[in-house]
């Protein structure tokens, strides 16, 4: 009975299994049916999201653009429309396109008048082109070749700079002419500026001055017609929306046609939000031209921007310290009277650097205050009086043979040569009874040296010093070069005690970074060693 009731019992439960296995089956299938379906899901919206993302990414971006124009559109309606300020365009970025385009332009038109001859100008659709006349092939039909070349140039390619930009650069050159204004006269530019801030404020811009101390009144500069000792307005910034418009104000110093503009600083000490004006510069006023942008909005830029780029890259200037001077001087007070040589020596020394500085101005050969004469510009901003000479340092890859006729041209004398291009050169003139050297600096990798010769012996000897660049500077009532590391290069040829007054310098032994380097053989000192 028992038996039987197992063995009848045995087949349901087979089946159950079976069935149960069915139902688990059907189960896990639907599961992983169901996680297939959730992860395409997932991956569609993971796509569609992304999609949107860069739809919305795209449409920002456009917004980007749109304000940027817009803002330019705006700012030249007010600053060149309106008030007529002549702000020249002086970001480097959009320099470097022009110039970029305006290379491969005129490359175009070169070939062109190569193959056929001068171009003639033309208007087509309103605007200036060049053509040339040339021969058809095999006839003597005369065809006009016609090469995009608009006048004002359309500078293609910044609306989509701009996209990516999110500050532009302008520059003023500010020569003060008088105006009258509610019945006060003040200087015109002030109240053009004053209106700038306004118009731009009305047109929806936040407007942000930087002012700051005027160091032509601080270094007591001569014949610059100062109206009143207020802070100095060194830069403005107009912002709408995440576009920042800068304007650099430069003002004339010393010299006609020097311009200064202040370093853009941060409160908080951060790098400058700029590239023109991230230090104080030095510029010669430059000319400007008009062109186009292809949004179609014309602007000012430099009259020669290959020119201008590479001025910017050398255009840091440093003051000289008038504190530093001061205590100078009151450490180690002058005569009240200086003698009648040392006077002397002074006033010719101006004239001399002068006439030395337009010699090389008119090669092209860039040139800094060296030796004594870059220690009295640190120490006491002015010339040491018991000096005998003036000093020039010169790099040797800027040397040219022309500097001996440009210098004799002016009324110097050569004095001496010593050297040759490879090795310790130097060229010594006279004027006025001033001597001028020229030190040739050599540039290694890890140092800079210059050389000397003592023409009696023909000793050699090396003076080393610390890498270094150049800043410009005054001096003298003279636009001149200085190192921007000046201290390193005063102490490496001074010592750490150039603060005190020394009247007797032997140039072979005094200075710590002087070392002797060997001596001319005797059958090149007809070469080596040239004194007149």
């Amino acid at each position: 009975m028992w038996k039987g009731e197992s063995h009848g019992r045995h087949p349901v439960s087979k089946a159950t299994a079976i069935a149960k296995i069915c139902r688990n089956g059907r189960q896990q299938f639907q599961l992983v049916l169901a996680g297939a379906v959730l992860g395409a899901l997932s991956i569609f919206v993971l796509l569609r999201t992304r999609q949107d993302s860069a739809w919305k990414k795209e449409q920002r971006e456009a917004q980007v653009c749109q304000n940027n124009q817009e803002n330019l559109r705006d700012f030249a309606e007010i600053a060149y429309n309106k008030l007529g300020l002549p702000l020249i365009l002086v970001e480097p970025k959009l320099l470097e396109l022009l110039w970029s385009l305006e290379t491969t332009r005129d490359e175009h038109v070169r070939n062109r008048t190569l193959q056929f001859g001068h171009p003639e100008v033309a208007v087509q659709d309103g605007e200036k082109v060049l053509t040339w006349s040339h021969h058809e092939a095999g006839s003597d039909k005369v065809v006009k070749s016609i090469v995009d070349y608009s006048l004002p140039l359309t500078v293609f390619g910044y609306s989509e700079l701009i996209c990516k930009q999110w500050r532009t650069s302008f520059a003023l050159f500010y020569k003060d002419g008088l105006a009258l204004k509610n019945g006060t006269v003040i200087p015109k530019l002030s109240w053009q500026l004053a209106d700038l801030a306004d118009e731009m404020k009305a047109a929806g811009f936040s407007v942000a001055l930087f002012e700051g101390e005027d160091p032509r009144l601080t270094n007591a500069a001569v014949g610059i017609n100062m109206h009143s000792a207020d802070p100095l307005l060194h830069h403005m910034r107009f912002f709408r929306g995440k576009h920042n418009i800068y304007i650099t104000v430069m003002y004339e110093r010393v010299e006609k046609d020097h311009y200064w503009h202040s370093a853009l600083t941060t409160n908080n000490g951060s790098k400058s939000p700029v590239h023109f004006g991230a230090h104080a510069g030095s510029w010669k006023r430059f000319k400007s031209r008009q062109v186009q942008l292809d949004f179609g909005l014309n602007m000012l830029v430099p009259e020669d921007v290959a020119q201008f780029l590479y001025d910017f890259e050398g255009s840091r200037y440093i003051e000289c310290n008038m504190a530093r001077a001061a205590h100078f001087f009151k450490a180690h007070p002058p005569p009240d009277q200086a003698s009648a040589d040392e006077a002397a020596f002074v006033a010719n020394a101006s004239r001399v650097m002068q006439l030395g500085r337009s010699a090389l101005d008119e090669l092209k050969i860039p040139f800094w205050i060296s030796s004594g004469t870059c220690l009295g510009w640190f120490r006491q901003c002015s010339t040491i009086p018991h000096s005998k000479d003036v000093d020039f340092g010169i790099f040797t890859r800027d040397h040219s043979e022309h500097i001996v006729m440009h210098m004799l041209m002016r009324g110097f004398k050569l004095k001496h040569r010593f050297g040759t291009v490879n090795d310790s050169l130097e060229l010594s003139f006279t004027l006025d009874d001033v001597k001028l050297d020229f030190f040739f600096f050599y540039d290694e990798d890890t140092h800079m040296w210059n050389g000397g010769t003592q023409a009696r012996t023909g000793k050699k000897f090396k003076y080393f010093f610390p890498k270094f660049s150049l800043c410009w500077t005054e001096f003298a009532g003279l636009r001149v070069r200085v190192p921007c590391q000046t201290q390193s290069y005063i102490e490496a040829n001074y010592g750490l005690t150039w603060d005190e007054p020394v009247k007797e310098w032997n140039w072979k032994a005094s200075p710590p970074n002087v070392r002797p380097n060997g001596k001319w053989d005797e059958s090149e000192w007809s070469k080596v060693i040239q004194v007149y």
